[in-house]
């Protein structure tokens, strides 16, 4: 098992595994790639913590010697995936490639005979206009919305209702409420002000 294959099976991220070991994160990335291989220390470190004995790697003599039957390998691979006979998906497909410029062929055909583009014009009825209705210049109504009433209660006692407080104010823009205060403050446009609510 190398230690990519053993990070990957405890789902841990390279920088989780670095940390367990205690070596940085990219020392990990140069273990996997075969920059480096980590030391008797590291191996052992691996081992007490994961329960896991691995083996150093492979020399670097090694690792050239082994390179030609791994590339030899991946080609035996690949001559065995094309030699697979085609799924019925991928035999659709080609099928359909094959297809396309025949039915290309007959359409240009069918346009450039001058009697069918003389049947297909009488044929062919005119297409519906579908009218739409006239719109009204101007806003659309929003429709009204129903809302809650609104009270307003003093600490002190009594109450006053968000109705109530529009006719003492009139029109505004918007109302801010200071209970504290005994107050409505408004404001409408550039116009500012303000009114007892008790």
């Amino acid at each position: 098992m190398t230690i990519k294959e053993l990070r990957k099976e405890k789902g841990l991220s390279q920088a989780a595994f670095a940390e367990s070991i205690g070596v940085k994160t990219p020392t990990i990335g140069a273990y996997e790639n075969g920059r480096i291989n980590p030391s008797a220390a590291v191996l052992a470190r691996i081992s007490e913590v994961y329960g896991v004995n691995l083996t150093a790697p492979a020399s670097k003599e090694e690792a050239k010697e082994a390179a030609p039957k791994k590339r030899a390998a991946g080609k035996k691979k690949e001559a065995a995936a094309e030699k697979k006979p085609q799924t019925k998906r991928a035999a659709r497909k080609k099928k359909d490639e094959q297809a396309a410029p025949a039915a290309e062929k007959k359409a240009e055909a069918e346009k450039s005979s001058p009697k069918k583009r003389a049947a297909g014009k009488k044929a062919a009825p005119a297409p519906a206009v579908e009218e739409k209705p006239k719109q009204k210049r101007g806003r659309k109504k929003e429709a009204a919305v129903s809302m809650p009433k609104l009270v307003i209660q003093s600490p002190m006692g009594g109450s006053i209702t968000s109705e109530e407080i529009i006719a003492k104010i009139g029109s505004a823009d918007t109302v801010y409420i200071r209970v504290d205060e005994n107050k409505a403050y408004w404001v409408n446009g550039e116009e500012t002000g303000s009114v007892d609510l008790w």
